[in-house]
């Protein structure tokens, strides 16, 4: 029998936010996770915490360490709220939580995989734009949101085959329509 015992990465986060003319609110925040400390162990009954896959020499802990890194996430936006319209916008970008130099290995002698692709994003960014009126009774929203980041696309599990680089959009629109009772 085996137990896997997980510690998540720890996080920080700093926050300011402001009204502006008594019109505009503003708002700003900084978040940091240092995902390279997390740690993964596999223990089976009656040994120690040891090593993940199987006994080699790479344990659950050393390939998080050399393949994920600290994630810096800002996030910024606005309000403005007049007679009962409001108006919004808002920004977010993340790192890459992930060492450009990883890949994924598959190791020869692991039979039960059949997905060799591998994906390693870069930053990711997201812009929003939304309006809205808020009555007594009746409330409606609609935003738009544009999110957009890149990628490295390896086919296989080879670290000397050269990447494709995707680029990926999303837009949507989002509405809302409500009332109160």
């Amino acid at each position: 029998m085996y137990s896997i015992n997980l510690t998540t990465p720890w996080r920080i986060n700093v926050s300011a936010g402001t009204i502006l003319s008594g019109m505009v609110a503003v708002d700003a925040e900084y978040e940091f996770e240092k995902y390279s400390a997390a740690k993964l162990r596999e223990r089976r009954e009656g040994d120690d915490y040891g090593y993940m896959y199987g006994g080699d020499e790479l344990s659950g802990s050393s390939a998080i360490k050399q393949t994920l890194k600290p994630v810096h996430t800002f996030r910024a936006g606005l309000e403005t709220n007049v007679d009962g319209f409001c108006v919004r916008a808002g920004y977010n970008f993340q790192s890459s939580p992930i060492q450009a130099s990883s890949y994924k290995n598959i190791a020869g002698t692991d039979e039960t995989r059949t997905n060799p692709e591998y994906i390693n994003p870069k930053h990711s960014q997201a812009v929003t734009f939304g309006i809205g009126y808020h009555g007594k009774t009746v409330y409606a929203d609609v935003a738009y949101k544009y999110d957009f980041y890149k990628a490295d696309f390896y086919a296989f599990d080879n670290e000397n085959l050269l990447p494709t680089e995707l680029k990926n959009e999303r837009h949507q629109v989002l509405f809302t329509v409500g009332a109160r009772f």
